[in-house]
């Protein structure tokens, strides 16, 4: 029976991957943000080729951050250079795609298979952590920084976060389980520095990677407990000095760095968008709740505006059987609590810990951000959320599903239904979020949250694909046409070209009553 439910789930995983492929990373969907432009044309200002200077541009805040005193993600600076130089390359044999990169193997592959073996190893059900890594994949806050070419830090802090958290469930798959005690089995003191390396990392790939710290230790509340119980405090140690290690870092480490570099001390305090220390005691309280309210609803999707979704009956018909089977789980969730038997018992304060850290993450947001924008649900800013989310859902199905054995098949129509609701969500979500970024007088980015956006109106299937092919077209030619020319002329519209800078986007955002530029008529 397993084996059948497991084999129809990764069916719907391949479909899932085979939409994202064929449609949501089409030359219509998939863009390559503006402010990038000339970032990743100084990168290439020596070409394709990597020479001896190439290694230290990630140091050149000024440009690659566009602020001389942001110092504090050099790990996905590099990647941003690395990632550059690797498409110029690639644009020697192919037509650009507008978000291609060199992450799209560990994001697509190596990502989902860490987090489906991180589930496991905490005790889920097979096919409970396949579901998991299904709804994940299909959340906009893991798709939407991937449709979207931008820095790559969002991205990165969320691989580095499974990651990490897989080396610590090869820890916590050792625990003793329910009322059993005895010491911890031996603990390979690699799996848990790896862990920390990775959790590690990921602070330096983006600020948002910071908070990975708090779900380490609630996730894994249980290993560390335990190190503590049995004095194992070498082991413990590292988890304990990472927050130390990284304010020296930031605090030394990097300003000597960046002194070594550009000669001038950088003082982090003096970064326009640090956050003040008395927002962490002091929040904004309205900005807390917008966030929440925000997060919330760009994840679950359980704030939709249904007014806007009434003219859309089969949109509609999604939401409807979508908060339908959410409500039937919570359901059958209490049930299952109020006559427990003892089985998955210790998911209890796994399901806790997880909805205490996505609580945590909106008010973390509201501390982070609050020298600079509220968050945008998932639109980038909120993009952890969606791994976040995913753990205290994966805990909340295996309890269900363990206390309802007879009703585990139809955990795949369960996965339908989320994986389903997910990309028709996201799909109309990315859209609209495009046009808001590209053309920012006509689109308001709190809109679709207050209701002045409708982001059904602004999106078709039909007319993606058909811009899709336009575009993809024009890239083709314009590709083709530099491609042809000698190697000696114009290098800056070569450069230009290779890292990217698809003019097709700019031709088409307004466009209304044709779909190709005039001179391709």
């Amino acid at each position: 029976m397993n084996k059948k439910i497991s084999l129809c789930l990764w069916g719907i995983l391949l479909l899932e991957f085979l939409y994202i492929f064929t449609f949501l990373l089409n030359y219509d969907l998939a863009w390559m943000n503006s402010e990038k432009f000339g970032v990743r044309k100084w990168i290439l200002s020596n070409g394709p080729q990597w020479k001896a200077e190439d290694w230290s541009k990630f140091l050149n805040i000024d440009v690659i951050e566009c602020n001389p005193y942001r110092l504090s993600r050099p790990l996905s600076n590099f990647v941003e250079v690395v990632d550059s130089k690797w498409r110029a390359s690639f644009w020697n044999s192919m037509t650009p795609h507008p978000a291609v990169s060199i992450q799209w193997p560990f994001m697509f592959i190596l990502l989902p298979w860490l987090l489906y073996q991180t589930f496991v190893n905490m005790g889920c059900f097979p096919f409970v952590a396949l579901t998991g890594v299904a709804v994940y994949v299909a959340s906009v806050g893991f798709l939407g920084p991937l449709v979207m070419l931008f820095h790559p830090a969002k991205n990165l802090a969320n691989f580095f976060g499974v990651l990490s958290m897989f080396f610590f469930s090869l820890g916590y798959k050792q625990l003793p389980i329910g009322e059993k005690s005895g010491t911890l089995p031996k603990v390979n003191g690699g799996i848990l520095l790896a862990g920390f390396m990775a959790l590690f990392l990921g602070f330096f790939s983006d600020e948002t990677g910071i908070y990975l710290y708090m779900v380490a230790v609630l996730l894994f509340h249980r290993l560390w407990l335990q190190l503590w119980k049995i004095k194992r405090y070498v082991s413990l140690s590292g988890l304990l000095l990472l927050p130390l290690l990284y304010f020296l870092s930031i605090k030394f480490f990097l300003p000597y760095l960046h002194w070594l570099y550009k000669g001038t001390w950088i003082h982090l305090n003096d970064y326009e968008s640090c956050p003040s220390f008395k927002t962490l005691l002091w929040p904004n309280w309205d900005f807390f709740w917008q966030n929440t309210k925000y997060l919330f609803a760009d994840h679950p999707h359980l704030l939709i505006n249904y007014k806007q979704l009434l003219a859309y009956p089969w949109i509609l018909s999604i939401q409807v059987i979508y908060v339908m089977a959410a409500l039937l789980m919570i359901f059958l969730f209490f049930k299952a609590l109020f006559k427990s038997d003892g089985r998955s018992e210790n998911f209890i304060p796994l399901i806790a810990a997880g909805i205490l850290l996505m609580a945590g993450y909106c008010f973390f947001q509201t501390f982070q951000l609050s020298e600079n924008v509220k968050a945008w649900g998932i639109w980038w800013y909120g993009s952890l959320f969606s791994f976040i989310y995913v753990f205290p859902m994966v805990f909340f199905l295996q309890f269900v599903f363990s206390h309802y054995q007879n009703l585990q098949k139809w955990i795949v129509v369960v996965a339908f239904i989320f994986v389903l609701n997910g990309l028709a969500f996201g799909t109309y979500r990315l859209a609209v979020f495009k046009l808001q970024n590209l053309n920012r007088s006509a689109y308001s980015f709190m809109g679709i949250f207050k209701g002045t956006v409708d982001p059904y109106t602004s999106f078709t299937f039909h007319r993606a694909l058909e811009r899709s092919y336009c575009k993809r077209m024009y890239a083709h030619l314009y590709w083709r046409h530099w491609k042809n020319l000698p190697e000696d002329v114009d290098p800056v519209q070569k450069d230009k070209c290779y890292s990217g800078v698809l003019a097709a986007d700019f031709y088409f955002m307004t466009e209304e009553n044709g779909y190709l530029p005039s001179e391709l008529h």
